[in-house]
Protein backbone atom coordinates (compact mmCIF):
# COMPACT_ATOMS: atom_id res chain seq x y z
CA UNK A 1 0.00 0.00 0.00
CA UNK A 2 1.43 3.53 -0.72
CA UNK A 3 0.84 6.30 1.72
CA UNK A 4 0.90 9.92 -0.10
CA UNK A 5 1.67 12.52 2.48
CA UNK A 6 1.27 15.81 2.03
CA UNK A 7 4.19 18.23 1.63
CA UNK A 8 3.08 21.43 3.25
CA UNK A 9 5.73 23.71 1.64
CA UNK A 10 5.01 22.68 -1.58
CA UNK A 11 2.23 25.10 -2.45
CA UNK A 12 2.68 28.51 -0.53
CA UNK A 13 0.10 29.56 1.17
CA UNK A 14 -1.06 33.48 0.25
CA UNK A 15 1.35 35.81 2.94
CA UNK A 16 0.63 39.52 3.70
CA UNK A 17 3.69 41.36 3.62
CA UNK A 18 4.74 45.45 4.33
CA UNK A 19 6.04 47.33 1.69
CA UNK A 20 7.75 50.88 2.14
CA UNK A 21 8.35 52.71 -1.09
CA UNK A 22 11.31 54.80 -1.24
CA UNK A 23 10.71 57.48 -3.93
CA UNK A 24 14.43 59.15 -5.51
CA UNK A 25 14.18 62.09 -7.19
CA UNK A 26 17.48 62.66 -8.61
CA UNK A 27 18.28 66.05 -9.26
CA UNK A 28 21.41 68.15 -10.80
CA UNK A 29 23.15 71.20 -8.78
CA UNK A 30 24.24 73.62 -10.66
CA UNK A 31 27.87 73.86 -11.27
CA UNK A 32 30.53 75.02 -8.79
CA UNK A 33 32.66 77.75 -9.10
CA UNK A 34 35.78 76.10 -8.93
CA UNK A 35 37.59 75.30 -12.23
CA UNK A 36 34.85 73.67 -13.92
CA UNK A 37 34.14 71.18 -11.37
CA UNK A 38 30.71 70.03 -11.24
CA UNK A 39 28.71 68.58 -8.22
CA UNK A 40 27.89 65.24 -8.05
CA UNK A 41 23.80 64.58 -8.58
CA UNK A 42 21.93 65.29 -5.24
CA UNK A 43 19.67 62.02 -4.14
CA UNK A 44 16.99 63.16 -2.18
CA UNK A 45 14.70 60.23 -1.26
CA UNK A 46 11.16 60.48 -0.16
CA UNK A 47 9.35 57.22 1.79
CA UNK A 48 5.87 55.88 1.30
CA UNK A 49 3.72 53.34 3.31
CA UNK A 50 3.92 50.98 4.94
CA UNK A 51 1.24 49.75 2.95
CA UNK A 52 -0.10 46.08 3.04
CA UNK A 53 -0.02 43.56 0.26
CA UNK A 54 -0.39 39.82 -0.36
CA UNK A 55 1.38 37.96 -1.79
CA UNK A 56 -1.12 36.45 -4.37
CA UNK A 57 -1.30 39.79 -6.27
CA UNK A 58 -0.66 39.66 -9.72
CA UNK A 59 1.73 42.46 -11.47
CA UNK A 60 -0.67 44.55 -12.30
CA UNK A 61 -2.38 45.06 -9.26
CA UNK A 62 1.06 45.12 -7.48
CA UNK A 63 1.62 48.09 -9.66
CA UNK A 64 -2.02 49.57 -9.48
CA UNK A 65 -1.21 49.32 -5.12
CA UNK A 66 2.51 51.21 -5.82
CA UNK A 67 0.91 53.87 -7.75
CA UNK A 68 -2.49 54.26 -5.44
CA UNK A 69 0.29 55.31 -2.27
CA UNK A 70 1.99 57.19 -4.23
CA UNK A 71 -1.24 59.30 -5.15
CA UNK A 72 -0.22 58.64 -9.45
CA UNK A 73 -1.83 56.23 -12.49
CA UNK A 74 -0.07 53.41 -13.29
CA UNK A 75 1.12 54.91 -16.77
CA UNK A 76 3.31 57.67 -14.38
CA UNK A 77 5.25 54.77 -12.63
CA UNK A 78 8.71 54.54 -14.28
CA UNK A 79 8.70 50.40 -14.24
CA UNK A 80 12.02 50.23 -15.26
CA UNK A 81 13.25 51.72 -11.97
CA UNK A 82 11.95 49.45 -9.44
CA UNK A 83 14.04 47.57 -7.11
CA UNK A 84 13.16 45.73 -3.65
CA UNK A 85 15.23 44.43 -0.37
CA UNK A 86 13.51 42.70 2.26
CA UNK A 87 14.33 44.19 5.31
CA UNK A 88 16.09 41.55 6.99
CA UNK A 89 18.62 40.97 6.82
CA UNK A 90 19.75 44.48 7.12
CA UNK A 91 22.44 43.44 4.47
CA UNK A 92 20.41 41.69 1.78
CA UNK A 93 21.30 42.90 -1.69
CA UNK A 94 18.53 45.44 -3.35
CA UNK A 95 17.57 42.97 -6.52
CA UNK A 96 15.66 44.18 -9.57
CA UNK A 97 11.87 43.97 -9.94
CA UNK A 98 11.06 43.54 -13.30
CA UNK A 99 7.62 42.31 -14.14
CA UNK A 100 8.72 38.57 -15.95
CA UNK A 101 10.98 37.27 -13.23
CA UNK A 102 12.01 39.67 -10.54
CA UNK A 103 8.18 40.00 -8.81
CA UNK A 104 7.74 36.23 -8.96
CA UNK A 105 11.21 35.93 -7.03
CA UNK A 106 10.54 38.86 -4.77
CA UNK A 107 6.83 36.61 -3.66
CA UNK A 108 9.20 33.87 -3.33
CA UNK A 109 11.33 35.16 -0.83
CA UNK A 110 8.43 36.66 0.73
CA UNK A 111 6.32 33.32 1.10
CA UNK A 112 10.10 31.85 2.68
CA UNK A 113 10.36 34.10 5.05
CA UNK A 114 10.29 33.07 8.65
CA UNK A 115 8.54 36.37 9.86
CA UNK A 116 4.86 36.56 10.40
CA UNK A 117 4.66 39.51 8.54
CA UNK A 118 7.74 40.34 6.32
CA UNK A 119 8.88 43.65 5.44
CA UNK A 120 9.94 45.03 1.97
CA UNK A 121 11.04 48.21 0.60
CA UNK A 122 10.57 49.07 -2.96
CA UNK A 123 12.80 51.24 -4.43
CA UNK A 124 12.30 53.58 -7.78
CA UNK A 125 12.37 56.92 -9.86
CA UNK A 126 9.91 60.06 -9.04
CA UNK A 127 6.98 59.21 -11.09
CA UNK A 128 6.52 60.60 -14.39
CA UNK A 129 4.78 64.06 -14.31
CA UNK A 130 1.23 64.22 -16.33
CA UNK A 131 3.34 67.23 -18.14
CA UNK A 132 6.21 64.98 -19.21
CA UNK A 133 3.74 62.51 -21.06
CA UNK A 134 1.72 64.56 -22.96
CA UNK A 135 4.53 66.84 -24.07
CA UNK A 136 5.81 64.29 -25.67
CA UNK A 137 2.68 62.61 -27.31
CA UNK A 138 2.09 66.61 -28.61
CA UNK A 139 5.63 67.07 -29.45
CA UNK A 140 5.68 64.09 -31.33
CA UNK A 141 2.02 65.09 -33.54
CA UNK A 142 3.31 68.48 -34.09
CA UNK A 143 6.66 67.30 -35.71
CA UNK A 144 4.20 65.15 -37.71
CA UNK A 145 2.21 67.40 -38.92
CA UNK A 146 4.86 70.08 -39.32
CA UNK A 147 6.31 67.35 -41.82
CA UNK A 148 3.27 65.80 -43.73
CA UNK A 149 2.21 69.67 -43.89
CA UNK A 150 5.65 70.79 -45.25
CA UNK A 151 5.52 68.02 -47.89
CA UNK A 152 2.47 69.01 -48.95
CA UNK A 153 3.52 72.39 -49.68
CA UNK A 154 6.38 71.31 -51.47
CA UNK A 155 4.29 68.92 -53.92
CA UNK A 156 2.60 72.67 -55.04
Amino acid sequence: MLLVTENPQAVPAVKQYEAFIEVSDKTRTPASSRAGKRKSPKDTSVMAGPITLISSLSWTEFLEQIATELEVTNDRLVVGSLRWKLQKPANSQVLGLNPKSGYSFMVRRVQERPEKIPVVTIFMDTPLKQSQTSNSLVSSFSFFFFITLSDFVAME
